[in-house]
C-alpha cells in the first residue's frame, strides 16, 4: 500500500551501487486521516513531513524518529478509528435489536 522509490547510490568510482529502499508513508497517513481517526492521522501526516524534510537536509538521525513517529501515529489512527467503529456499530445494533 505505500510507495516505495528506490534510490541508487553511486561509489567514488563512478559505478552504480546498490539500490536502496526508500519508504514513504504519506499514502497510509492519508488514508488513515480520511477512514479511521482524523486527529491521529493528521499528526501521522506532520510526521510524514517531517521525514521529507529530514531525507532533504541528510539527517539520518531525524529520519528514523520521525519513520517509528509516524509509523506510531498510522497505527494508532487505526487502532482508534477501530474502537470507534466497533463502539458505533454496537450502539446501532443494541438501538435494533433491543427495542422495547
Amino acid at each position: 500500500m505505500e510507495h516505495i522509490p528506490s534510490t541508487s547510490t553511486a561509489s567514488s568510482k563512478g559505478s552504480v551501487g546498490k539500490k536502496r529502499q526508500v519508504h514513504y508513508y504519506m499514502l497510509p497517513a492519508l488514508f488513515v486521516t480520511l477512514f479511521c481517526f482524523w486527529p491521529t492521522g493528521i499528526m501521522a501526516i506532520m510526521k510524514v513531513t517531517d521525514i521529507d524534510e529530514a531525507r532533504r537536509r541528510g539527517d539520518a538521525i531525524y529520519l528514523q524518529t520521525s519513520k517509528s513517529a509516524a509509523k506510531k501515529w498510522i497505527g494508532m489512527s487505526v487502532l482508534f478509528g477501530i474502537i470507534v467503529l466497533s463502539s458505533l456499530c454496537s450502539v446501532i445494533g443494541w438501538q435494533i435489536f433491543h427495542r422495547p
